[in-house]
């Protein structure tokens, strides 16, 4: 898909905190992996150079373009420390400015900017929660000049300029050993010291990947040879490589893209002031971190009370106030046996100051003694002080929640967690400590992820879990699985920590679901040692059990028979549901595997190892299997991957094309190009197209038939031609096709907004220009440009394009589905909208002598994040 800029605007839906610059038309596209330690990071760049360097060395240099661009444009995916992941965009220039977007996987989302006097961002109070919980309300929503090390883990401004990056492929490329990896046709993967490179072979070398540690700097202390020239730029980062919990962090950038001078001069003017509104003028400087200090009230309560041993006992309470901001107090006191609890207001308490409760009386409970006797009674006394900017916004729900963990004498240390917090997030805390302990977990094992949850030092790799304590808190009885929460939270080992963020991450994917589905989270243990999660969705009308693991050495395939052995054991926590639930694996790929954003590498090696394994033994015992984890899985039926023969596998592609939605023309075009053989409607045959010298020429793309619509999806966007898919036969040399024409597609926006002076949308191709796909509005549609035109689906284009040659041939469909916000009801003009785009579905058949590969059927999400999903899901409203 290709881009051309035609001016700044903003979508008319609901928006999340706006992405970076988008990468400009240069035909670069990039998926980089980086691994980071608070501030040790692995890096996997990919990227395709469309200038094309005449001569010389400059061919064979996969990092020559990059290495003279002012500025680079990438889009990332890491994961940190404690398994948690983010994602987003960046320009960085080569004199240390840069501009983007960072969007925590768990929630939270924040503008980006970086000069090389430090950095500024514009945060959510989820994205503060994480990093500063007990300054996330005064932070949020505000520019921010943020203390080291709080926005990302390395110094990005200066570590990931354009020659940083462009010196290590060279390194890698010119100093390295080619490994014997089947990459694909045209591919090669080369290894230096704990790099690898995977490049074209074809000239001018293009870079698909690079992955490996980044200290110092992205020479990690290490000399350089170079190719060409050497670039007389540097940049370094002047921090040293920790271990933090959890292990060292991992991740995915992706779009190194050369950036013109513009763009450099515009990120620059960004960087500097943050804050300017739209039309340049200057606003207030951002806030200083450092200088923002929390002012939170710490009461203590005391009891005023003796021995009593007269008919009617007397008491009060005292509250002070040791903390450094005032707070209003509110004292439930109770006597147990003798009083009901009664709430008292203090009103507002300040700094060192105190207040009391009023004389208090009740009965002597103690037994009436005989003549000449005595008798006493021990009773409890209990004042529970409640403060809003303390405790949060529900004081039925603390006070419960004390009560639980074992009244006022386990108060302070819950208090003291609480203190760690803006009172914006004791409120969703307090509920999730509350369902926590309802779920039978032990007090004091509640107030343990407790404290585990609220610390956060982001210089040191931690983060806080308060947001996704919130998230899952928010499902209400929705989510079953707090102990298993509470297990994750209070681990001390590294590996548990991991597990246990894969698994949540997926639990918080299922409760998105729109059939609104009950989760339950299982932990799962593995031979190992360490622990899975078994995941169970149940809805109205279906039961879905999703073993959950991650590739500890990159080793996909292994993972998965495990995994399904594990889901399978009749004595394992899966034997409950087994029998009626739809199986599903799901491995999270270690981050220094090498991507593959066309999924193609991923369904080779499932391929080679499941159709022999326990897997597949005697029919599947899964039915499904994902890979990946956040906005970015992939997946493939059981049918698909347990083919053992080419019969097998057109049978289980047959059935993929014929349950695919879309239009009739679309099969009707491939039919008649020969690919296909169609009986009734139904695909009944797929068909190489080869000539005699075994050469073949890509016959002509199909498209599906437009129709009009007058009307927008929202008032400020544009009516018109509204195309329902493409499709084409890939197969030997493929030649680029058109840009986007002047007409535009259905939806284009017709309000010229600037949010952070970016463009938001694009004319995007069905059938990718690098594809042959024309630039008619048959095969456009209006689609987020950063995230999923740019950061998604160009890598995946790309990818499949290289992989097409004589040998190597593919059934490529897309589909665009329109599954917004049904518009049934007239607008405030009197007009029922249709449906805005939700995402598109691209299938790819691979077609080879010999074992074709899996099929990949894949949904790009129509969002500002941006993300990859099964297929099917694109059907989904």
């Amino acid at each position: 898909m290709v881009y051309r800029p035609q001016g700044p605007y903003q979508w008319p839906h609901p928006i999340p905190a706006p992405r970076p610059r988008q990468p400009v038309p240069w035909g670069w596209v990039v998926a980089l992996a980086v691994t980071v330690a608070s501030v040790l990071a692995a890096v996997t760049i990919v990227y395709i150079d469309a200038s094309k360097p005449s001569k010389g060395l400059i061919l064979a240099d996969p990092g020559a373009a990059i290495a003279e661009a002012p500025a680079v444009d990438f889009v990332y995916s890491y994961t940190l420390a404690d398994g948690s992941t983010a994602n987003g965009a960046m320009t960085v220039t080569e004199d240390g400015y840069a501009s983007g977007t960072i969007t925590d996987a768990l929630g939270g989302a924040a503008e980006y900017r970086a000069t090389p006097e430090g950095e500024t961002v514009l945060g959510d109070q989820s994205w503060w929660g994480r990093r500063a919980p007990e300054q996330a309300g005064a932070l949020a929503g505000k520019w921010v000049a943020t203390d080291p090390g709080i926005a990302f883990p390395l110094d990005v401004a200066g570590s990931l300029t354009p020659d940083a990056l462009a010196d290590r492929i060279r390194t890698v490329n010119t100093e390295g050993r080619v490994l014997d990896t089947d990459l694909g046709a045209g591919l090669v993967a080369i290894e230096w010291e704990e790099w690898t490179l995977v490049r074209t072979t074809d000239l001018p070398s293009e870079t698909v990947s690079l992955t490996g540690p980044i200290g110092d700097d992205l020479t990690g202390g290490a000399s350089l040879g170079h190719a060409s020239a050497p670039s007389t730029r540097h940049s370094t980062v002047s921090t040293e490589p920790v271990f933090v919990q959890g292990g060292s962090g991992t991740g995915t950038l992706g779009g190194p893209a050369p950036a013109p001078a513009e763009a450099a001069e515009t990120v620059a003017e960004e960087a500097t002031d943050p804050a300017a509104t739209a039309d340049g003028e200057a606003a207030e400087p951002p806030i200083q971190q450092s200088e923002v200090v929390p002012l939170w009230p710490s009461f203590q309560a005391t009891i005023n009370a003796g021995t009593c041993s007269t008919p009617t006992c007397s008491w009060s309470g005292t509250v002070s106030n040791n903390g450094t901001g005032p707070g209003s107090a509110t004292v439930t006191a109770s006597v147990s046996p003798g009083m009901p609890p009664v709430t008292t207001s203090l009103g507002t308490i300040a700094p060192g100051g105190s207040a009391s409760t009023g004389t208090m009386s009740f009965g002597n409970p103690a037994p009436t003694p005989a003549p000449g006797q005595t008798s006493s009674i021990m009773v409890l006394y209990s004042l529970i002080v409640y403060s809003p900017e303390l405790h949060g916004s529900n004081p039925e729900r603390y006070r419960s929640l004390v009560e639980k963990l074992g009244g006022q004498e386990k108060q302070p240390r819950l208090d003291q967690a609480l203190s760690k917090v803006d009172p914006n997030l004791a409120t969703g805390l307090v509920d999730a400590l509350s369902r926590m302990a309802d779920s039978g977990t032990e007090g004091e094992t509640v107030l343990d992820a407790a404290d585990t949850a609220t610390e956060a030092d982001p210089q040191a790799g931690e983060y806080s879990d308060v947001p996704l304590l919130e998230s899952l808190a928010s499902a209400g009885d929705r989510f079953n699985g707090w102990d298993a929460v509470a297990q994750g939270l209070t681990s001390t080992d590294p590996d548990t920590v991991l597990d246990f963020q894969a698994g949540v991450q997926a639990a918080i994917d299922a409760l998105t679901l729109p059939s609104q589905p009950t989760v339950t989270l299982i932990p799962s243990p593995r031979p190992d040692g360490g622990t899975d999660s078994l995941v169970i969705t149940q809805s109205p009308d279906s039961l879905e059990c999703t073993q959950v693991t991650r590739a500890l050495d990159g080793d996909v395939p292994s993972a998965a028979v495990a995994a399904a052995e594990s889901l399978n054991d009749p004595s394992g926590p899966a034997a409950d549901y087994r029998a009626e639930c739809t199986a599903r694996i799901r491995v999270n790929p270690s981050p220094t595997t090498i991507p593959s954003p066309s999924g193609l590498s991923t369904a080779r090696q499932l391929q080679e190892i499941l159709p022999g394994s326990t897997m597949c033994a005697g029919g599947p015992s899964f039915d499904q299997v994902a890979v990946g984890s956040g906005t970015e899985v992939m997946e493939w039926p059981a049918a698909t991957l347990c083919a053992a023969t080419p019969t097998e596998m057109e049978q289980a592609q047959l059935e993929l094309l014929n349950g695919l939605d879309v239009d009739e023309s679309i099969l009707q075009g491939l039919a008649g190009a020969g690919a296909i053989t169609l009986e009734g409607g139904e695909v009944t045959g797929i068909t190489p197209i080869r000539e005699e010298n075994n050469k073949c020429k890509p016959p002509a793309p199909t498209y599906g038939p437009e129709h009009y619509e007058q009307y927008g999806s929202h008032s400020l966007n544009l009516g018109g031609n509204v195309a329902s898919g493409a499709a084409r036969y890939l197969c030997g040399k493929l030649t680029n096709g058109q840009y986007p024409g002047s007409e535009k597609p259905w939806d284009w926006p017709n309000l010229q907004l600037r949010v952070g002076k970016q463009f938001l949308f694009a004319a995007c191709h069905l059938l990718a220009r690098q594809l042959g796909g024309n630039g008619n509005t048959e095969n456009l549609v209006t689609c987020y440009h950063p995230s999923t035109n740019n950061a998604y689906m160009n890598p995946f284009e790309q990818e499949v394009r290289d992989s097409i040659n004589d040998e190597h041939h593919a059934i490529y469909i897309a589909t665009p589905y329109f599954l917004g916000d049904s518009n049934e009801e007239p607008d405030d003009e009197g007009i029922v909208r249709p449906p805005y785009l939700t995402g598109i579905r691209v299938t790819v058949i691979p077609i080879m002598s010999g074992m074709p590969l899996p099929p990949i059927d894949v949904c790009f999400p129509n969002t500002l994040t941006g993300g990859t999903a099964p297929g099917a899901s694109c059907t989904v409203p």
